[in-house]
């Protein structure tokens, strides 16, 4: 299987979605990756402003798809959303696969907050 691929990032955020990006994996296992799963996770009403706000325990993980991977790209991204209208914290894991299955998942995203 492949190599995770790099630790995601929020490149831009507009219009309630964020578009979050990442870096190929440098070993594909020996097959060619042929996309990105992109999972999301949030826990609600957390804010930078509020360390006793929700923590660890309240967050819930989102399946967002995926994208196909196209030939020797080596950076990708994805526009996710609709974001939640209230205080949220937003991280993003990234996994690679292949016919011979998937990566482990990416390192989590630094945390983006609404």
């Amino acid at each position: 299987a492949p190599d995770p691929p790099s630790k995601p990032w929020v490149e831009e955020a507009r219009d309630g979605c964020l578009n979050v990006a990442w870096y190929s994996p440098e070993n594909d296992g020996g097959m060619p990756i042929t996309a990105y799963r992109i999972k999301m996770r949030k826990i609600l009403g957390a804010s930078r402003w509020n360390p006793f706000g929700p923590g660890e325990t309240a967050a819930s993980w989102v399946e967002m798809g995926s994208v196909l991977a196209a030939g020797d790209a080596s950076m990708y991204n994805a526009w996710v959303g609709p974001l939640e209208v209230g205080a949220c914290e937003y991280r993003f894991q990234i996994q690679a696969l292949n016919k011979l299955g998937e990566s482990k998942a990416s390192e989590l995203s630094d945390p983006h907050y609404t």
